[in-house]
């Protein structure tokens, strides 16, 4: 019979799980899931591709680009070159060996762009013939002056003119326009070179012809990553070195001719390529960046992303409107399950239906009645017991037995009870014995202490047996000290009340003990027993003879000298220990500035004198 029961336990239990579907929300969410599943993935490979063929031909574009725009500044370098080496040697005066100055004035007004020409002798390092375009030098606000200074520029260049290599430089800065400078060795006498300084227009209308498109840029760099021109002018006038970009230290440290890279630079994705030129070391870059190759396939991501929005609008619409009788008792059943989390376990739930759900908010119920019962046993017996103890008792995470443990122990006991209760009437002891436990339990309870027995007039309690603080001696000295102020307070409305004063004497140990359920199979209690907890309840009867209400032993005080104020008592002899034992009487925590400053105060306080 019992493994009939088990599993018919067990198949109902698998026929509900079949029925976990038909919630709106997991409708919503299927419907979700597929859509967005398909969308995304329909835009991501849609993307993925475009992206990728586009990077292809944009590389192979940009490449086309590098090369095209070399292959014309090869030519007009070149030829700019030819220009200086056939004038240089045609203007030549052979009788006198010296240049021809009024031809070279003639070809510098032909060639607007020129405007200026110096023959610099590269043995004597010196400079003997120069020609310059006033016409250009009053454009620009120049002075022939400060040509000289301008020539500092060329120093590092003269020995690779020299060894016969023409040098290309950027002049601009020191012009504040954008100025090149070219110098070549004589083919017709190797100990001159000719220098020419002109605006690069005609270089400049070579990167612009090539590039058919603004989002490309194309510059001109040296073997060392200088940049000699720019197809953004505003560069060209304010050059910096550009090898700390990939795609010029690619083309720097490579022996191939021309490449492509796909590089990042200053947190931007680049696409470039660069082409080695035949002249002067040089060599052409063309990038462009990504996001602006890219920007359509943005745009389309976009409005996909719109119109799968659209259709998760419709499809929540639709299946909101078709599934909202499906969903409905679990809206209810989900407002239930609030209601038990707050404490209200009195809940009713209608269900008209007679499914799965009908089942389940049937069930629910009945489990909210259980849990009711559950609560209840609970508070009840957590008035016999600590709550603490309580839930661990009912999760049967208590077993008989115990387990060792160090804890700080407390004993309380009120003064002349006896006395007390002989005037009273029974049920009047009992009152006011039930609001004087109220006042003390809540001052261990604040402290995260466990009441472990009232004994009469006595209190038992301890921390670190259940869990513990930072400080288990430190929370037992507080609660001792909250309960001398409640107490206080107690008394000051005893008159009214028609109560006696009370006067009541703590004890603190701090010690290993056996924490753990005492008794029998039958009737279980959790205590801490061991000679630290007899030590505690000694402590506490010695208060009568210091006439002191809070004493604490030398294994507590060690614990917690440097929190408190103290007077070490004399020291005594307890029963059951061999040595006399030191005893500390607390006035107050070191930080509390109205707290008894000696046992005077301390006992004036209390009530002892």
């Amino acid at each position: 019979m019992k493994i009939t029961s088990i599993t018919k336990f067990k198949i109902k239990a698998v026929e509900r799980e079949k029925v976990k579907f038909s919630i709106r929300f997991k409708l919503l969410l299927i419907i979700t899931s597929i859509i967005i599943l398909a969308m995304s993935s329909m835009i991501f490979l849609v993307t993925f591709f475009y992206k990728k063929n586009s990077e292809v031909l944009i590389q192979e574009y940009n490449l086309s680009l590098s090369r095209l725009a070399a292959s014309q500044l090869e030519s007009n370098l070149k030829s700019l070159n030819y220009k200086l080496q056939t004038f240089s040697q045609n203007y030549k005066n052979t009788k006198e060996n010296k240049i021809d100055l009024d031809k070279l004035n003639l070809f510098l007004k032909q060639n607007p762009n020129f405007f200026y020409i110096g023959f610099y002798n590269l043995q004597k390092k010196e400079f003997f013939d120069e020609v310059f375009s006033e016409k250009s030098l009053t454009d620009a606000n120049l002075d022939k002056s400060f040509f000289p200074m301008i020539h500092e520029l060329f120093q590092p260049e003269w020995e690779k003119v020299k060894s016969g290599n023409p040098s290309l430089i950027n002049a601009s800065e020191k012009f504040s326009r954008a100025v090149l400078g070219l110098a070549t060795k004589l083919d017709s006498n190797p100990e001159i070179a000719v220098l020419l300084y002109f605006t690069p227009n005609d270089l400049l209308n070579s990167f612009q012809s090539s590039i058919q498109t603004e989002i490309f840029e194309v510059f001109l760099v040296t073997d060392t990553g200088n940049l000699i021109l720019d197809s953004k002018l505003s560069e060209t006038i304010k050059p910096k070195n550009k090898s700390e970009i990939p795609i010029v230290k690619k083309l720097l440290t490579s022996n191939l001719n021309n490449s492509s890279q796909k590089y990042f630079y200053n947190g931007e994705e680049y696409m470039g390529s660069y082409q080695i030129i035949d002249f002067a070391n040089l060599s052409v870059i063309s990038t462009v960046e990504s996001d602006k190759i890219f920007e359509g396939i943005y745009q389309i991501q976009k409005r996909n992303i719109v119109f799968t929005i659209l259709i998760l609008t419709i499809s929540f619409l639709t299946v909101y409107l078709f599934a909202s009788s499906i969903t409905r008792p679990i809206l209810d059943l989900a407002k239930a399950t609030e209601e038990i989390e707050m404490g209200n376990f009195d809940i009713e739930i209608e269900s008209k239906s007679r499914d799965e759900v009908g089942r389940l908010a049937e069930s629910f119920v009945h489990m909210a009645k259980g849990l009711k019962e559950r609560e209840n046993i609970k508070n009840t017996f957590g008035k016999f017991v600590n709550k603490e103890i309580a839930e661990k008792a009912l999760h049967g995470e208590l077993q008989l037995g115990g387990t060792k443990k160090k804890c700080a122990v407390f004993f309380s006991d009120l003064r002349n009870f006896t006395g007390i209760s002989e005037s009273l009437e029974a049920e009047e002891v009992v009152a006011f014995l039930n609001e004087y436990f109220s006042e003390m339990v809540e001052c261990i309870y604040d402290t995260n202490g466990i009441v472990d027995k009232f004994i009469g007039d006595a209190v038992m309690a301890h921390w670190g047996a259940i869990y513990s603080g930072e400080n288990d001696t430190e929370s037992a000295i507080d609660s001792a000290l909250q309960m001398r102020k409640s107490l206080i307070i107690f008394n000051l409305d005893a008159t009214k009340k028609k109560r006696p004063i009370l006067k009541f004497g703590c004890g603190i140990n701090t010690g290993d003990v056996i924490a753990g359920q005492i008794g029998s199979s039958k009737k279980l209690e959790y205590t801490v027993i061991g000679d630290a907890v007899n030590l505690a309840s000694r402590i506490e009867y010695l208060n009568k003879e210091f006439v002191t209400d809070i004493l604490i032993s030398e294994y507590s005080y060690k614990e917690v000298k440097d929190l408190y104020n103290f007077v070490e008592m004399e020291p005594i002899k307890i029963r059951g220990k061999t040595q006399p034992q030191k005893i500390f009487a607390v006035l107050g925590k070191k930080i509390d500035l109205t707290s008894p400053k000696n046992l005077d105060e301390l006992r004036i306080l209390i009530g002892a004198k």
